[in-house]
Parts: structure tokens; C-alpha cells; sequence
């Protein structure tokens, strides 16, 4: 809330803005009588607000002639809303780290109403908010639903990069709770001058800060909940996820599909009403997931029917969708097939599915990985997987591993492995975001609708400067078993206190494993064993080059079930900024590769301050 100080900071525009706009509302599913625009103040200082002006606005009036005239801009039909006082009054100050809320009368926290019984004040498609100080300079600017491409439109002075593309309906609630989703900066005052980047939808605060806990480490199979609960850790648009029998057909699940490999319960994400729904895990934003389930692919035709039917799913990271949950399209599938109006409103990265159904019945399913960015149709393809019914579909594991700029994507193979297809790739646009996830068809029977739904889902943060690095081929050992690498340790930071340690999983037990910790891959390295010690029937690399040994037993019992770990009591004394290799051989007498040893993938650790 303001507050007056005899002196205050006068802080106008600058690079830097001192207040922005942290979060709006600008529809709701009532008579819009939610609507609202919060400001923050993220310095340190108090911020005289007097005489400043949030200056909403579109370009209707221009009816399309545009002329390049400010006058027509000026002239919009929106409402603006001055800030009470004089510049330098100190009637309005907005103390460091306060809110200031201007909004209709129900709105919790409000400081300043639009008028008494006022409703549907904020315009609801492609417009903009600017914060506007005494002088006329913009303070700070926020444009949405920019996918609608009025020629018009002022994005060069009246959005931060591209705008937000997507759109936005925030569903009403009853108290305590005031409503679903809102606009909001991923944390409070976060300001890279990329609206697409900085926004996602969260769960509306107006008032309070935007910043969420954090529930990572998170996992859950969901067998102990009651069927047709809402988990808490989940938010969505419309409709919360609901815990299902993925075998029975009720209120929240469609049709019925096997149980997913682990068994029991599942989580879907759908609205039986219809159309789209979007959501999050209500978790502290962050630019580092590690994304793990089970997942349920439909690859099979939808029902007859006189129109293309096409169902879009997304889980991400790093980014949003929108309320609607609009169709993506990253492969060009639904646009060749004459599907417009694509609101293209994920940003982040995510996995995707496209599942589209031609008016002959003709179905085409995809998986892709993508690099949305910051929204829009200039979303990056880093790789495609065709999805055929009776091959590839149904139930099967997906990982999305996205630290900083660099993305791993693992689709297939056993959980908590780097096994299965993977594609890598790196984020153009990387940065803290929300773990999402999108849902929308276009179906004509709800019997061949299959909404997005996981089993088995385990999110946690991915550590800093721990990355994979995968062999060009996996090794295998008796019984079929490729030995996987994981880091387990926390932070590689040299100043971390430790224990610091390192995972090996699905190797033949009981055996021998060797830990190798190397420089730099240089030479010949990565280096195929198999050349070396023939008759190899496969490959086999060493990833490093002068490697450290170190020997332990491994534990366990049966082929792929041995685990290890070697624990590191501190990492001080290392270089920061410095990278080591680390791998595993298993001694594997019996291996089918003619020599004793299996090696496992790798990791890179660049060391941390």
C-alpha cells in the first residue's frame, strides 16, 4: 500500500524503471468486475507517484489507416487513470518493495477505484498499459494479446519486445479466494524489457508479491489421493488438474485407457466444458528443471465427423501459456492442413504434441521439442518425433531437463535414466519461467479425446552447472543393461560445504564400478572402446581424456538394478569457472562387447562460486 513521507525520491523514467507494472487482469470469466493493474516499486527507495498516469490504450480509432499520426494513437477509446497529487506533493508515494492497485471496488488490496460500480473498464484484445510520468516519458510498458496483428498497433513504443502474445481470461472465484490466473511478472519486479519473457500466468495476488514458494524437490504417482481431488501443488485457467483412474470414465476423464506403467492413479488436465485449459505447478519460477513422467500418447483416429479435428498438449518450462490454452503449432502441421487463427502462445521451452485427424479420417501424431522464446510463430523446432498408433503411443517417458540455455529432451526408456530418443538443443532466450502445462481440442466426440495425463511426475531443480554429456551410443552390458550417470551432490559450488556425490543406475549387479574424473575432451576423445578391443558386437566410448580412478563395489541385485555412489566431502580448492568430466565403468565379465567394461554416460561440471 502507499504510504506519505515528508521526503521522498522523485524517480522518473529511465533505464532502469523504478516502478512497473508487476501484474493485470484485464477479463474475467463474470462481468469483468475483477479487473486491476498493480504497480511495484523495486528499489530501495520510496517513489513519489504523484501526477503519473497509467495510460491504457489500443488503436480502434485509427480503423486500420494508421497515417503514422500520434494524434490517432492519442485518441483511442480506453480509459486512463491518473495517480492522485501534484509531482512532489508526497501525496502519493509508493514506499520500497509496496504495491499500488488501481482496480474495481472488489478487488482485495485495492488503493484506487476505478469508479463505484464500475465493470469491463480495461480492454480485453490487443491493447497496451504504459506507466506514464509527469514529463509524458513511459515509464514502463506492457502490451497483450498481440497475436491479433492490428497493422496499427504502437509495438515499437508501447510493448517491451514483442508484447504478450496469448490471451487471457482470469476465472472468477468465491472467498477466500478472489480468482484463478492472472498476468504477473514471474517474480515481483523482474524486468528483462521483454514483455513475453517476464510475464506468465500465476495465480492472481493483486496486492501481495507474485514470488511463490519453492516445492522442488516434487513427486507424485497420485495413488494415495482420492480419485477426482485437486492436487494443491497445480493451478489451472479454467479447471485444476484432477487425480483419475485412468480405467474408468467419470466427470474428469473422457474415455478410459490402461493404467500407465507405474500403476494406480494419474493426473489429467482438462476442461470437460470444452475448448482449452492452461496451468502451472505452483512453484517458485526458475531457469533450471529437471521435468520427468509417464505421459499418454493418442495416436489413434478421432470419430468420424464433418470437420478436422486436432488436439494440441504442452508441458514446459522456463515460460507460460495463456488462459486458453490456444493451439500451438511448431511443426507447421496444423496451418498445412488449413487450421487458422493460431495464437502461438507458449513461451519457454516445451514438449509439444500435435494430434490431428483430416475430415477422411486421415490421423498424423507429433511430439516435438521446441524453443517457443517469447512467444509467437518464431518458435524454434530443436526436434520431431512421429508418434504411430500401435508403435510409439500410449503410455511411454518423457524428460525435459532445461539448466540455463542448455535443453535435453528424452522421450522412451526407463524413468530417472538418459536413456530412450534424445534430443538436445540450447534455449535462445533463456530465463526463469513457470512449469506449465497447455490443453486444447477441437473434437466433435469427447469419447476420442485424450487431454494431457501423467503419471509418475517428478520435477526437480536441475543443479547448476551439471550437465549431460551422451556418448554417440549407449554401451551395453549382460542383460541388456546401459549404465546411466547422475549427479546428486546440490550445488557444484567451491564453496558449498558438501557432501557432494555421484549416481550410477542400471548397471548388471553385483559388480565392480570404476569412477573416472577427467579434464578436458580433447583428441581422440570421445574414444570408441569397441575399436580397440575387438570383437566388439557395439560401441562403447570414453568420454575424457587422463582420468582420475577411483574404485568401489556396487550394490544391489539383478541385471540393471545395481546402483552406486561416490561421495566428495567439498569441493574447495577447485578453479571456479573450471569444468571436469566424470563417467563410470562397470566391470562386466559376461558383457556381449568382448572386453570387460561398460561405460556409462557422462557429466560436466563447471565449477560454481
Amino acid at each position: 500500500m502507499p504510504h506519505a513521507f515528508p521526503l521522498v525520491l522523485l524517480l522518473q523514467a529511465g533505464a532502469a524503471a523504478p516502478v512497473v507494472i508487476n501484474e493485470f487482469a484485464y477479463d474475467d470469466s463474470g462481468v469483468d468486475d475483477r479487473e486491476y493493474i498493480e504497480l511495484y516499486n523495486r528499489t530501495a527507495l520510496p517513489v513519489d507517484i504523484s501526477g503519473w498516469v497509467v495510460d491504457c490504450g489500443d488503436p480502434t480509432v485509427c480503423a486500420g489507416v494508421c497515417g503514422g499520426a500520434p494524434a490517432c494513437l492519442a485518441a483511442n477509446n480506453n480509459a486512463d487513470f491518473a495517480i492522485p497529487g501534484a509531482p512532489g506533493s508526497a501525496t502519493t508515494v509508493l514506499a520500497a518493495g509496496d504495491y499500488y492497485v488501481i482496480g474495481t471496488a472488489i478487488v482485495p488490496g485495492v488503493d484506487q477505484v476505478f469508479a463505484p460500480g464500475a465493470a469491463g473498464i480495461i480492454e480485453n484484445s490487443e491493447e497496451w498499459i504504459s506507466l506514464v510520468d509527469p514529463l509524458g516519458a513511459i515509464v514502463d510498458t506492457v502490451s497483450y494479446e498481440t497475436n491479433l496483428n492490428e497493422a496499427c498497433f504502437p509495438l515499437a513504443t508501447r510493448a517491451e519486445g514483442p508484447g504478450i502474445h496469448g490471451n487471457q481470461t482470469m476465472t472468477d472465484l468465491l472467498a477466500p479466494a478472489f480468482a484463478r490466473l492472472s498476468w504477473s511478472r514471474v517474480s515481483d519486479g523482474f524486468d528483462t524489457d521483454n514483455n513475453g519473457r517476464d510475464f506468465a500466468q500465476m495465480p492472481a495476488s493483486p496486492g501481495a508479491s507474485n514470488d511463490l514458494a519453492s516445492i522442488l524437490l516434487y513427486a507424485a504417482d497420485f495413488d494415495a489421493a482420492v480419485v477426482g481431488v485437486e492436487p494443491a501443488e497445480w493451478g489451472g485457467s479454467f479447471v485444476n488438474p484432477h487425480v483419475i483412474d485412468p480405467t474408468l470414465v467419470d466427470a474428469n476423464n473422457p474415455n478410459a485407457i490402461a493404467a500407465s506403467p507405474q500403476g494406480g492413479n494419474a493426473l489429467i488436465f482438462w476442461d470437460p466444458t470444452g475448448g482449452g485449459n492452461a496451468g502451472l505447478l505452483v512453484s517458485q519460477s526458475t531457469d533450471r528443471v529437471d521435468l520427468e513422467c509417464y505421459v499418454y500418447l493418442d495416436a489413434a483416429a478421432h470419430a468420424a465427423s464433418a470437420i478436422a479435428q486436432f488436439e494440441s498438449w504442452t508441458i514446459g518450462a522456463q515460460g507460460t501459456s495463456d488462459s486458453f490454452g490456444n493451439h500451438p503449432d511448431p511443426g507447421g502441421l496444423l496451418a498445412a492442413n488449413g487450421i487458422t487463427g493460431l495464437a502461438s502462445p507458449n513461451t519457454g521451452i516445451g514438449w509439444t504434441y500435435v494430434h490431428h485427424t483430416t475430415i477422411p479420417g486421415v490421423t498424423t501424431g507429433v511430439l516435438y521439442l521446441v524453443d517457443y522464446n517469447d512467444g509467437g510463430t518464431d518458435n524454434i523446432l530443436l526436434g520431431s518425433i512421429p508418434i504411430t498408433a500401435g508403435g510409439n503411443d500410449g503410455w511411454q517417458r518423457l524428460r525435459l531437463r532445461v539448466n540455463g540455455s542448455r535443453v535435453d529432451g528424452w522421450f522412451g526408456g526407463p524413468l530417472g535414466t538418459t536413456e530412450g530418443v534424445h534430443i538436445a538443443g540450447t534455449a535462445s532466450q533463456p530465463g526463469p519461467g513457470t512449469t506449465y502445462f497447455q490443453y486444447r481440442e477441437l473434437v466433435s466426440v469427447n469419447a476420442t479425446t485424450r487431454p494431457l495425463t501423467v503419471d509418475a511426475v517428478r520435477v526437480e531443480a536441475a543443479e547448476a552447472g551439471v550437465d549431460f554429456v551422451t556418448p554417440p551410443s549407449h554401451c551395453f552390458g549382460s542383460g541388456g543393461c546401459a549404465p546411466s550417470i547422475g549427479w546428486s551432490g546440490g550445488a557444484a559450488s567451491v564453496t558449498a560445504p558438501g557432501p557432494f556425490s555421484v549416481d550410477l543406475a542400471r548397471a548388471n549387479s553385483p559388480s565392480t564400478a570404476v569412477l573416472l574424473i577427467g579434464v578436458v575432451n580433447t583428441g581422440l576423445f570421445p574414444l570408441d572402446l569397441g575399436l580397440l578391443f575387438p570383437p566388439a558386437s557395439g560401441p562403447c566410448y570414453l568420454l575424457q581424456d587422463f582420468p582420475i580412478l577411483v574404485t568401489l563395489a556396487s550394490a544391489g541385485g539383478g541385471p540393471c538394478a545395481g546402483t552406486s555412489t561416490v561421495g566428495f566431502g567439498s569441493l574447495a580448492g577447485a578453479t571456479v569457472g573450471g569444468t571436469i568430466y566424470v563417467q563410470y565403468g562397470v566391470i562386466d565379465p559376461v558383457t556381449p562387447l568382448g572386453f570387460p567394461i561398460v561405460m556409462s554416460d557422462g557429466l560436466a561440471v563447471t565449477l560454481q562460486p
